[in-house]
């Protein structure tokens, strides 16, 4: 299944963008992008729920930011016939547990936020990565998600950096 990428094209490399060398550093910008973001958004959360009644009321408030947001982007990418696109029951099952497992994973962390330390919610989060390792080959097609030693290595380097920084930093 191919998506629309930026440009309105379809993607074929990794990314949606031109296969090579391109298309790898146009993955890294979005994965280096998601690491910025949720790695500032946790001291907006302790500093917002320093005087704020409720996690979940605060979760709200930033889902419906999250809302607002996509449907800018949508918007101003000129795709926003797309909410009226007919979509397989099965995509749509799939992006409603994706969903309701974010939202979850959401709520979660802004309860975590203002219960724990914020370095020791962080280094927990990097649970998600060997879970993400175990179960990518169950549901996604064989070489395009492909775990090697490798990646392995790779990702207990960042957990245990994580881990060193947190409890003997």
């Amino acid at each position: 299944m191919s998506r629309i990428d930026d440009a309105g094209g379809s993607g074929g490399g990794p990314g949606g963008g031109p296969a090579g060398i391109l298309g790898g550093l146009r993955s890294s910008v979005y994965g280096l992008g998601t690491a910025l973001c949720f790695s500032v958004s946790p001291i907006f959360l302790r500093y917002g729920l320093r005087d704020f009644p409720s996690p979940v009321i605060a979760v709200g408030i930033g889902m419906t930011s999250a809302f607002l947001l996509y449907l800018l982007v949508l918007a101003l990418r000129g795709h926003l016939g797309l909410l009226r696109a007919r979509v397989s029951r099965s995509v749509l099952v799939t992006q409603v547990l994706a969903g309701l497992f974010i939202a979850t994973g959401t709520w979660l962390r802004y309860e975590a936020v203002d219960r724990a330390p914020v370095a020791v919610v962080a280094t927990l989060g990097r649970i998600n990565i060997p879970v993400v390792l175990l179960l990518s080959p169950l549901f996604f097609v064989a070489g395009k998600d492909r775990v090697t030693a490798r990646l392995w290595l790779g990702a207990g380097l960042i957990i245990g950096g994580a881990a060193i920084i947190t409890f003997y930093g």
